[in-house]
């Protein structure tokens, strides 16, 4: 086999897999079996590039076997990574038995590495990303270049050049098209989600619109009942039938107020002062709780929105939050800046959601709380997607959930 041959083929081994775990990862139950899938599609062109490397003068032989190691441990994780780190070694072991240890150490290391980076990495800008993966590549040659000298050979100045343009450029290649594919996935799901959303929210308001007036009638004929002193026994059924009322208004309140998101009056509004009024208005639960809370936003952030709505929605995150704490549990909203946009997130290590409820969240009178509405994050979904951002939930039972709000903002000076 000539060399643009092996080349082609190490090139077609690395990128067709991860582009199409990429693709079908959202459509196919990759995302419940994520690590097992992911390690499987990786193993397999990682094999298949040590099995059939190229050449490039003075005998010596290289391959891209780092590059699924990397893409690998990128998208599942330290335990996916030391798992191809194994197969890494077993594939050196069957080729040259003299050097199934290096193997094993330099995919290790890679592994380690890109596993403690793989947050910020996701994390980051494109261009950001670009570094992040250059890192990876150049950590690489480093490490196999160590692994040479080490065994009392050198490598030749243009072949190691070649070695990490090669690799470099394809990791690149593979990585921006695997991100731009992933993250045109998450926009077109989350227009499908506020496309439901905003059609159940429709006939919701609908609904409430309807139901408020005949509400007020029976509630103002409960008044007069009041007013003509009636048995202790009656006075409870009023006084109770009253209260129900009250939380239906409250209800059909939030329900209606949606309609009006994208008319309220905005202005720049600091970002630390509505989580202060957002945290005032839970804390009775905080208290009883005894929650630990952890508050990193820091005070140079502002957005242009209604403050009054701002803090509604971050009262809802944090009372959602809150209420999924055992006692002692910890609650942390923070912050930090994806180029232009700023994410908001918050955070528990409370009771977790399975991917069904995940699924069902935003939709109306859907709650994981037998004494919640749904409303609440009914309302933070449209009122993320009024300042043209976007939310995301993600969770595990019995590891707490994430909500990330991604949102334009300013930083003050």
């Amino acid at each position: 086999m000539n060399n643009l041959t092996s080349i082609l083929l190490n090139v077609m081994l690395t990128a067709f897999p991860f582009l199409v775990i990429q693709t079908f990862s959202q459509r196919l139950p990759f995302h419940r079996t994520g690590p097992l899938a992911i390690g499987f599609f990786m193993g397999v062109p990682l094999v298949g590039c040590m099995f059939f490397p190229y050449t490039y003068g003075h005998g010596l032989t290289y391959d891209l076997k780092f590059i699924p190691l990397i893409a690998g441990t990128l998208y599942g994780g330290w335990p996916v990574g030391l798992g191809l780190s194994l197969v890494s070694a077993a594939a050196g072991y069957y080729i040259a038995e003299a050097y199934w240890l290096e193997e094993l150490a330099v995919a290790t290391l890679t592994a380690s590495l890109v596993a403690a980076a793989r947050a910020k990495f996701f994390a980051a800008s494109w261009l950001k990303k670009i570094l992040w993966a250059s890192v990876f590549s150049v950590a690489t040659v480093a490490m196999t270049l160590a692994g040479v000298a080490m065994l009392g050979e050198t490598l030749p100045i243009d072949a190691a050049l070649l070695f990490a343009a090669v690799q470099t450029g394809l990791l690149l290649m593979t990585l921006a098209l695997g991100e731009h594919i992933r993250e045109t996935d998450s926009v077109r799901t989350e227009i499908a989600r506020m496309e439901k959303l905003t059609v159940s929210g429709s006939l919701a308001v609908l609904i409430a619109h309807e139901l408020r007036n005949p509400l007020t009638t029976v509630n103002g004929f409960l008044q007069l009942i009041k007013r003509q002193h009636p048995s202790e026994q009656i006075l409870y059924y009023v006084n109770t039938a009253m209260q129900e009322l009250s939380e239906a208004e409250k209800i059909i309140h939030t329900y209606l107020t949606i309609t009006t998101l994208k008319e309220a009056e905005k202005k720049h509004v600091s970002l630390s002062a509505g989580i202060d009024g957002a945290l005032r208005d839970i804390w009775p639960v905080i208290e009883a709780k005894k929650i630990d809370l952890v508050n990193a936003v820091s005070d140079d952030i502002t957005l242009y929105c209604n403050e009054e709505q701002l803090r509604l929605c971050l009262m809802h995150l944090l009372r959602n939050g809150a209420n999924a704490l055992h006692r002692g549990g910890r609650l942390t909203v923070s912050s930090y800046w994806k180029g232009k946009e700023l994410a908001i997130v918050v955070s528990d290590n409370g009771v977790g959601m399975t991917e069904e409820q995940l699924e069902q969240l935003g939709m109306p009178k859907y709650n994981t709380r037998s004494s919640g509405t749904g409303t609440g994050l009914m309302y933070c979904f449209h009122f993320v997607h009024s300042l043209q951002g976007r939310l995301r939930i993600q969770s595990q039972p019995g590891r707490g959930t994430t909500v990330t709000v991604t949102v334009p903002a300013l930083r003050t000076t």
